[in-house]
């Protein structure tokens, strides 16, 4: 072998340890940027079951309060049917019979009706805040699964796979220059 094969044998040996170095390093980089990732992977994950959890306990609060403005509501029209029995009765109208009772069923009726309208609108509010705390878990689910396929090359594996490159680039110079 000569002079000429060696001295750039040297060189490629030099520049193959050169660029192990760098695979190793881009190698620990890919690491930790990975690592970081799942790491913000989780952390959104956490913040999406948190959301979830205040998103069921405010659907909880809607449904409580609906029922208690249902049922303040219901008392109202008792009161309003109270009101007008007592108003035609001390204007001497017969109360159980004729216009009277037409006047008192139209607001009880009404008044059941504005009763359903708050239970619905309760219950549809409740309803949205349930998906919203749905998609919330699935949102955290996601995040999670984006870390199972995350993976970072070994260094040990960059750098060997350097090393066999470089072994065969200088074997190639040593038979090109013997």
């Amino acid at each position: 072998m000569g002079v000429e094969a060696l001295v750039i044998g040297g060189l490629v040996a030099a520049g193959t340890g050169a660029k192990a170095y760098g695979a190793y390093k881009q190698a620990k980089a890919q690491q930790k940027a990975v690592e970081a990732q799942k790491e913000a992977n989780e952390y959104n994950a956490k913040i999406y079951e948190h959301n979830a959890k205040l998103m069921y306990e405010k659907s909880e609060d809607v449904k409580r309060e609906g029922l208690k403005t249902e049922q303040k509501f219901r008392q109202y029209v008792e009161g309003v049917k109270g009101k007008q029995q007592t108003s035609f009765g001390a204007s001497g109208a017969v109360v159980n019979s004729g216009s009277t009772m037409d006047v008192i069923e139209d607001t009880q009726a009404l008044g059941e009706m504005d009763a359903m309208q708050i239970r619905y609108n309760a219950a549809k509010q409740s309803k949205a805040y349930e998906e919203q705390a749905v998609n919330a878990r699935q949102n955290a689910k996601l995040s999670r699964m984006g870390s199972k396929g995350l993976k970072a090359p070994s260094p040990a594996w960059a750098v060997g796979g350097t090393l066999l490159t470089g072994a065969s680039e200088i074997t190639q110079a040593a038979f090109k220059y013997s």
